[in-house]
């Protein structure tokens, strides 16, 4: 070998030997990701959970129980001890004794929801083949509170053979679901309940009677008609007559092919086994209408320790984070959890059942592409001085084929006492979402300042959260369908991510205005937004009186914000205190389809709609969108 060749061999070895020896010393390598890991038969923590209830048909009576007390049925949000899954396998449960005596005397075969309650059916395939009679959600009374405080309860994969009762506000879903008699979303047909929900998946009903229910959102979903419309109803991707009102603007049947969206993860039993489900998601080309039987999909076995199921009495923090950090998924059981997750594994899958509560800020932090959390009620602590209580990082990795998903997904900061909400840091964001392509699917994010001990707001020096959601410049492409956010101190909803569409917005401002306060509803900043039926709302109580303040405008777009296209956005006064003196920024009244006319906005109870803004048609994403 030449010696001029082996003398250049041996200096790019020695070079490379000593670049290996340093490097390694100096520079720590990434951690190799585990492989999943596996854990022991997880059923028995599911089934011995004392908040479980576990149903089989022609057992006899079940006598399941709705709260804790029967004076806390009406007004229980604070009642922990309520908290309870009930989950039916397939059968015939119409002649069987479900509920305890109720406040309403609902007949036994009646099931009863009540707060922090989830019931559902367990077919693997979502055919909703456990049958009731009926299904009834108390309220309180006529008009107010009446239904209005009604949250933090679901119901999924159950056919109800007679009427469902479903007078509930925010964070209170059903999914899955077969009705065939009417389908009432408040109490009596002539509006006299007042409500603020809401949100129905992938079901198929009868007659819709809307009442006195200020909004709500439909997808996938097949009925036959929808009567009584309030202020914003929305009916996407589905079949049926949605009975348009006093102005279409407040009306909207959305059909689209761009949307994303699928049918969230559920649990089931198959083959002798309870598990999670995790339906097909649909970058596109969501079905419309009701989504069949679903075959062949993932099933992550509690028997075969795909799944940690964490109860309050096994929980474990720092194991809980080895094990979704090691690739298991988690079923959060009922209950009350201290908890700091931080999740860099990516596409996992955490969901609960029976409303979880889980305390920590940020509670879920989530570092990985492709993660889905689903029906989970999230809230802050006051240990911790955090940015967020629910926080989504950047990741190279995402992708519109395989986002984070934030499904039936609840945030909360405040307490049951002033003095206790005194104690709670103050937070930039309830929701921080920083991640591409992220897809939310029905999010309440709230700053509570009201509770069954507080009423009409605690003060702008309590509970203080500056945005509910806020998505930041990084997160392009993030995609919101049902986005409940209330009573943050700035703008509930902060967009500034580019390419972003929200479809259905119901925000409220904070109680507490001054005359200095120029808070919008939804503030964007990103480029290329799509608003689809988006509301804004104001009350102010009597004890912030202030009748000569006011807000400038519902919804906000920066000066220099690319194509931004809204339709439908809509505003209400809810009393003669303050007021939104426009609609989108200074715009008052674009098109005929005003209602009321340009002073509107300041009347009392009166909604006022701009039908679309700017006037050019908007981008393809909303073709022929409307009927």
């Amino acid at each position: 070998m030449d010696l001029t060749l082996l003398l250049f061999i041996c200096l790019v070895s020695s070079i490379a030997l000593f670049s290996y020896v340093f490097f390694k010393k100096h520079v720590p390598s990434p951690s190799p990701i585990p492989a999943p890991t596996s854990l022991p038969d997880q059923t028995d923590i599911l089934v011995r959970c004392p908040r479980v209830k576990i149903c089989w048909p022609n057992t006899g009576p079940l006598q399941l129980t709705h709260c804790s007390e029967e004076s806390s049925c009406e007004y229980g949000w604070n009642d922990l001890q309520s908290h309870r899954a009930i989950l039916f396998h397939d059968g015939d449960y119409t002649q069987t004794d479900l509920s305890v005596p109720s406040p309403k005397n609902v007949s036994s075969n009646t099931l009863v929801i009540g707060y922090y309650q989830s019931a559902m059916g367990l077919s693997p395939v979502g055919a909703a083949t456990a049958l009731l009679a009926a299904v009834q959600v108390e309220t309180g009374a006529n008009p107010s509170p009446c239904a209005l405080d009604n949250f933090w309860r679901s119901i999924s994969n159950i056919t109800v053979k007679q009427t469902l009762n479903w007078f509930v506000s925010q964070a209170a879903p059903f999914r899955q679901m077969i009705v065939d008699g009417d389908t009432n979303l408040t109490r009596g047909l002539d509006g006299g309940c007042y409500a603020s929900g809401g949100y129905g998946g992938n079901s198929i009903l009868q007659n819709i009677n809307m009442n006195g229910n200020q909004q709500w959102l439909l997808r996938n979903c097949r009925f036959s008609t929808w009567m009584g419309n309030m202020w914003n109803n929305v009916a996407l991707d589905c079949t049926g007559d949605l009975q348009v009102g006093s102005s279409p603007c407040l009306t909207a049947t959305i059909n689209t092919s761009a949307l994303p969206g699928g049918v969230p993860p559920f649990l089931a039993y198959k083959n002798d086994a309870y598990g999670i489900v995790v339906p097909k998601f649909y970058a596109s080309n969501v079905p419309q209408g009701y989504i069949e039987i679903l075959e062949n999909e993932t099933f992550l076995s509690l028997s075969a320790g795909e799944v940690f199921v964490a109860s309050e009495d096994n929980f474990d923090n720092a194991a809980l984070n080895d094990a979704v950090n090691a690739g298991l998924n988690i079923l959060f059981t009922p209950g009350t959890y201290r908890i700091n997750l931080q999740i860099t594994r990516a596409n996992v899958v955490i969901m609960g059942i029976g409303q979880p509560i889980l305390q920590g800020a940020p509670a879920i932090r989530i570092s990985a592409p492709g993660v889905t959390l689903s029906s989970l009620l999230l809230e802050s602590t006051t240990t911790e001085t955090p940015n967020a209580i629910l926080l989504v990082d950047a990741h190279d990795g995402a992708s519109p084929e395989s986002p984070c998903r934030l499904i039936d997904i609840w945030v909360r900061h405040g307490s049951e006492t002033i003095e206790e909400s005194l104690l709670l840091p103050a937070l930039q964001d309830l929701v921080a979402i920083h991640q591409s392509y992220t897809y939310i699917d029905n999010i309440w994010a709230w700053r509570q300042d009201h509770t069954a001990k507080i009423s009409g707001g605690v003060g702008r020096n309590v509970a203080i959260a500056q945005h509910a959601i806020h998505i930041y410049p990084e997160a392009s492409g993030v995609t919101c369908v049902g986005t409940q956010a209330e009573h943050s101190l700035q703008s509930p909803v902060y967009w500034e991510g580019a390419s972003g569409t929200l479809i259905f917005l119901q925000v409220e401002l904070p109680y507490e205005i001054t005359a200095n306060t120029l808070v919008p509803g939804l503030l964007v900043t990103g480029d290329n937004f799509i608003g689809v039926n988006l509301g804004v709302y104001i009350y102010t109580p009597a004890k912030w009186s202030c009748q000569d303040c006011s807000v400038p405008c519902g919804v906000r777009v920066e000066r220099g914000v690319k194509n931004p296209q809204f339709q439908n956005v809509i505003t209400v006064q809810l009393n003669i205190e303050g007021g939104m003196r426009s609609v989108i920024d200074h715009v008052l009244c674009v098109d005929d389809d005003v209602l009321g006319g340009p002073t509107s906005t300041l009347q009392n109870g009166r909604p006022v709609c701009i039908n679309k803004y700017p006037l050019d048609s908007i981008r393809p994403i909303i073709n022929n969108a409307y009927s």
